[in-house]
């Protein structure tokens, strides 16, 4: 978007020449890229742990204590994945602490609450238990080796049971309610059982439960109704919102939709970007500085899923808030950029205005015992190298209530204060416990607010609808950077509109299925958010959402169906290109130099590269058109640089083969890189698949009756990379298989055929191409053919070959072997011809256009008077001037 640096930086690069060269493809780096670089591979390269981690081998890390895998199995393991010296001295430092018992002190903390009691411990009686229906039936535990009446009252309380029962010995009973005038009282003798963690006290005995209080006091939620704020009194001062934006990713077009949805000049939006997206950091701060009631947070940090730090950004964000004496907010509120207004802001201000002692979060529900172990809350969790590690168990802290949901939350400006400049005993040692706590946001907030004075003000809903699918979103595909589980809501798309509005409220009569039923008449819940919406799967909710609240745009209005996103630019500095991005888009703006030299026949526009500037994805009506490439090019007559901006098309290689009830199912295959398993739509739509890459083939197919398939994967060379036999269910739905060959993949045009009863009914053609670029920089000869030469043996080395004949028809093996093998040999011109033979088999160039100077070429016109640019128009997504009459933006 920076459209005046591009053009200045053409204007540099007219007089830039490397080792004498007038025609150079890539720029030099300056020194802090080279000493970035260098400590970057420094890292990379950083040999892992051995067997054993401790004084008696030279280490690149000092442990305190020993830790091997079987004294510390967790933390064993993290030492081993983790990358950074600094990482590793990190876990282990913790470990060590720890095993000390230095790590989480104490290991009891006091309960502020004053709605709690002060009979914790009171024995009300023995009474006869019957498994069919149980007198506490909220919460059952089997603690064979430690029970006793005080660990199940402390276990109780910590779930909010204003009773405990013990029975049997070993068991452990709550509730929120014991009705005991209903129960058959017993002699105390018949609950003569010891405790198994302490003999010398009697824990109940044979359907004989014996029961205490345990001082928690009563759950005391609030569900206040929706406000007309036409009802508001003139003369009641209206609630002021702080809307907190804790964005990450590089959808900066869908972050401002966000912002001008929620945009009101008596309100205020504080930005905190994730401190490794420059990206989005750079073009906000340039975008927002013309408000004085939008902030970026000064200081940045890495918030992974799941991480500490969030809790920790979150913190800073309000202590950063109070510095700013101007801003005069009584609420809180934390979104982030797949979250979506669903009613008018002036609803969510009447709302908050009749409800200012009230802070919004929302709890899981009555099995707190399940909640803490489904969150990991017995676990000792560090973040470092961007990743959650997993090392080793803990106990959670006694005499507090624990709770815990969702991290979207409303908190109103006297509890954000107790959070920042509260020293009580209770919080200090919760800050320490939930420093190495997973998810801390989903239970930080709430396990303050319920042990605190503020315990009586919660309001048990986090104003948001979620669209949970379980099933899709439950996959753990957070792996590569937490060792843990997690669920992850899916995104809204077209056709969801009606589940947003019946969650409204807003349709009495219309049909809906039970699920929906359900969560309509949960308790008084009122929602004004929704998420997730993610512009890049779906655009078409947005504008439907848009429609709703503010009435639809014209339909001549620039850009309506239109979606950009931008995956790279030249200014990016910690998120560094990929050789095969690299390879890719430097081919693409060859390919598109090529065809502007031959589509004009005009000497004057013959140009050659000189640097990639941008990368864009670019989607109309929520299908993909095509990458958006912006490069520098040096004419060739007049030796000026200009920036311009080509549109690459892919071309999909998909032949279906005969009739039948097979064919009839299969509705697509694709190949990439990064699957995404709730969505089922790979993210990387370009495609680009390298030697060195990981790829999924996904097959989509329709409902139909069950059948077997086998799926072949085959190579340039004719080699038979793998072949398995699949089942497809029923069901409509994507299968994705993911392909971890041994690598270097042999480069070239490779094939996917599905067979059903041995006869080919479908085949994609696919490019896995050879690297122009390797480490940053052009590849060498050597280095083109040691990585172009493909794998060393079998591409599945300890999978014996699923041998299927001749039913393949494969191309003359001996043949293919002997060009992949002449291919591999090619270097220099040769390579890069070569590679742009394959890339344009499967993409085309379809139009260019010139950023800030008009061309002498016939055709190209401005970018920012195209349909398709990156700077074409899109009034949606950008933010206007202010209505002074409704505070809002045009």
């Amino acid at each position: 978007m920076l459209q005046q640096d591009e053009v200045g930086r053409a204007i540099d690069l007219n007089h830039l020449r490397i080792n004498g060269q007038s025609s150079p493809n890539y720029i030099r780096h300056t020194k802090a890229q080279v000493h970035s670089e260098l400590l970057e591979s420094g890292r990379n390269n950083e040999s892992s742990a051995s067997n054993t981690f401790n004084g008696n081998m030279r280490m690149v890390f000092q442990p305190r204590c020993v830790i091997t895998e079987n004294n510390d199995k967790d933390a064993f393991s993290a030492l081993q994945r983790a990358t950074s010296v600094q990482c590793k001295q990190e876990i282990a430092d913790v470990v060590c602490l720890k095993r000390e018992g230095k790590l989480f002190a104490p290991t009891e903390l006091p309960n502020y609450c004053p709605l709690r009691t002060l009979n914790r411990g009171k024995h009300v009686g023995c009474f006869q238990d019957s498994k069919k229906a149980r007198l506490l039936a909220n919460m059952a535990k089997s603690f064979p080796k430690e029970n006793s009446v005080k660990h199940c009252i402390l276990t109780c309380l910590r779930g909010g049971y204003e009773y405990a029962g013990v029975e049997w010995g070993v068991e452990c009973y709550c509730s929120e309610t014991f009705k005991q005038p209903e129960a058959i009282s017993l002699s105390d003798n018949l609950c003569n059982t010891p405790c198994s963690g302490d003999r010398s006290i009697m824990c109940g005995g044979y359907n004989a439960i014996s029961i205490y209080t345990t001082g928690a006091g009563s759950r005391k939620y609030s569900y206040p109704s929706l406000v007309d704020p036409s009802s508001l009194p003139s003369n009641l001062p209206k609630a002021h919102i702080v809307f907190v934006l804790t964005l990450n990713g590089r959808a900066l077009r869908q972050v401002m939709r966000l912002i001008k949805a929620l945009y009101h000049r008596d309100h205020y939006i504080l930005i905190h970007v994730d401190a490794r997206q420059e990206y989005l950091f750079r073009e906000l701060s340039h975008i927002t500085a013309n408000y004085s009631n939008i902030r970026m947070v000064p200081y940045r940090y890495a918030t992974i899923w799941g991480g500490a730090n969030l809790t920790t950004m979150l913190l800073k964000c309000m202590e950063f808030l109070f510095s700013l004496t101007s801003w005069k907010w009584d609420f809180f509120v934390n979104l982030s950029e797949s979250d979506y207004p669903i009613r008018p802001v002036e609803q969510l201000i009447a709302f908050l205005t009749m409800n200012r002692g009230l802070n919004f979060l929302r709890s899981h529900g009555k099995d707190t015992l399940r909640f803490i172990q489904k969150q990991g809350l017995e676990r000792t969790f560090i973040q470092c190298d961007n990743h959650m590690w997993r090392i080793g168990e803990r106990k959670l802290p006694h005499g507090i209530r624990i709770d815990g949901g969702s991290d979207w939350v409303a908190l109103n400006r006297d509890f954000c204060e107790y959070l920042l400049t509260s020293n009580d005993r209770m919080i200090s040692g919760l800050r320490e416990y939930w420093k190495y706590t997973l998810l801390p946001g989903e239970s930080y907030w709430h396990t303050v607010l319920q042990n605190s004075r503020f315990c009586g003000s919660f309001g048990n809903n986090n104003l948001h609808v979620v669209n949970w699918i379980r099933r899709k979103g439950c996959k753990c595909q957070y792996k590569a950077i937490v060792d843990w589980c997690g669920c992850s809501p899916n995104d809204f798309v077209a056709g969801d509109m009606q589940k947003i509005m019946v969650r409204f409220c807003l349709f009495a009569f219309i049909k809906i299925n039970a699920m929906i039923y359900r969560n309509l008449h949960e308790k008084k819940k009122v929602i004004f958010f929704a998420r997730k919406f993610e512009a890049v799967v779906n655009q078409e909710i947005v504008n439907e959402v848009d429609a709703f609240l503010y009435g639809s745009y014209p339909q001549d209005t620039p850009g309506l169906t239109s979606y950009w996103e931008n995956v790279y630019t030249w200014q990016d500095r910690k998120i560094k290109l990929s050789d095969i991005d690299r390879t890719f888009y430097n081919t693409f703006a060859r390919g598109s130099l090529s065809y502007l030299s031959q589509w004009s026949g005009d000497v004057h526009c013959s140009m050659h590269l000189l640097d990639i500037s941008e990368v864009t994805i670019f989607k109309q009506a929520d299908m993909f058109q095509g990458l958006l490439v912006k490069f520098i090019a040096e004419q060739s007559t007049s030796r000026t640089a200009h920036v311009l901006e080509s549109l690459l098309q892919y071309r999909p290689m998909l032949q279906l083969h005969g009739t039948g009830e097979a064919v009839s199912r299969l509705k697509n295959i694709e190949v990439g890189t990064t699957f995404d398993v709730k969505e089922e739509m790979f993210k990387n739509v370009g495609n680009q698949i390298g030697p060195h890459s990981s790829f999924t083939v996904a097959l989509y197919w329709s409902s139909g009756p069950v059948m077997e398939v086998t799926i072949s994967v085959i190579d340039p060379a004719q080699v038979v990379a793998t072949s398995f036999a699949i089942n497809i269910n029923n069901n409509e739905y994507a299968v994705p298989l993911v392909m971890d060959f041994e690598r270097p993949l042999r480069p070239g045009i490779w094939t996917v055929k599905v067979q059903h009863n041995w006869n080919i009914i479908a085949e994609l053609h696919f490019l896995v191409s050879p690297y122009s670029h390797y480490g940053g920089r052009p590849i060498t000869d050597s280095e083109a053919k040691m990585l172009h030469r493909g794998p060393d043996g079998k591409y599945e080395k300890d999978k014996p070959q699923f041998d299927i004949g001749a039913s393949l028809e494969l191309d003359d093996p001996q043949l293919a072997a002997s060009v992949a093998m002449r291919n591999s040999l090619m270097a220099g011109v040769q390579l890069l011809e070569w590679i742009d033979d394959l890339t344009f088999k499967f993409w085309t160039v379809g139009e260019l256009c010139s950023v800030g100077s008009i061309l002498p070429c016939p055709g190209i016109q401005l970018c920012n008077i195209t349909t398709w640019s990156s700077l074409s128009p899109d009034p949606k997504s950008q933010l206007g001037r202010v209505n002074p009459e409704t505070g809002r933006m045009r």
